[in-house]
This record gives structure tokens, sequence and C-alpha cells, in this order.
């Protein structure tokens, strides 16, 4: 009996390694463009969010096309990292990242604002929070 192999084919680690790789690049991409985006306009678009973590998504799960809850989470967290960045550039700017004493004390007053109790602030956390679970849900083929 002939058997025939699909050689051409990513092993399971392959694709997990390419969804790594586009999730990265999506995250450091998103995140910059928003931050700038951002800063220059001086104007929070909540709803972006929600695409920013869709794309996010779509980019782990073209390259990775993987259907296992690792590549959900990578991309969760690739939101979560994106959001928290972009914001940190549309506060405190690139300067954020050079210096890490800085951006420990930046880091704390980005919490301070994001966990403020008022309704505008709840409604970002809630934009942030549905973009993170576009991510979880759009990262893998179900």
């Amino acid at each position: 009996m002939l058997k025939v192999f699909n050689t051409d084919a990513l092993s399971r680690n392959q694709r997990f390694q390419r969804a790594l790789l586009a999730g990265i690049v999506a995250t450091i991409v998103l995140m910059v463009a928003y931050g700038l985006l951002a800063q220059m306009l001086r104007i929070e678009f909540s709803y972006v969010f929600l695409l920013i973590g869709y794309a996010i998504g779509w980019a782990i799960r073209t390259y990775g096309r993987g259907v296992q809850l690792k590549f959900s989470i990578l991309g969760a967290v690739c939101a979560v990292i994106c959001f928290i960045g972009a914001d940190m550039i549309n506060y405190f700017g690139f300067g954020v990242f050079t210096n890490i004493s800085y951006f420990i004390a930046a880091f704390q007053t980005y919490l301070r604002i994001l966990l403020s109790f008022n309704f505008n602030s709840l409604l970002g956390l809630l934009f942030r929070v549905g973009g993170v679970y576009a991510a979880f849900y759009s990262s893998r083929i179900v």
C-alpha cells in the first residue's frame, strides 16, 4: 500500500512559533500606531480596542492556524500587552521604555488612572476587556 505524506505541513510547534511571531509583530505595530495616534490627537478611541483585539487574533489565526487553547491564550496576552503599551505611549511618550524606574512609576500612575472610579474610566476598562475577549475568541480556528 502506498502512503502519501504531506511533507510541507507544519508541526504543532512550528504553527505555534509562527503564531507567536505574528502575534508579537501585530502587537508591536498596533501598540505603536495607536499610541502615537492617541498621543497626537489627545483623544481616547475606546472602541478601537475591539478592533485591535480582533486584528491581533486575526494575525495569530491566519499565520498559526491552530486549534488548541494556547493560541487563544496567546491572543489574549498579546492584546493585554498591546493595550498597556499603547496607553503608556499615549500618556507618557516613548521615553517610558528607556528607564526602568521611570517605567515603574509611570505604570503605577497608569494603573491609578485606569482603575479610578468614574464612568469614563469604567467604560474604557470595559472596552479593553472586550478587546482582550475579541483577541481570545478570534485567535484560533474553532
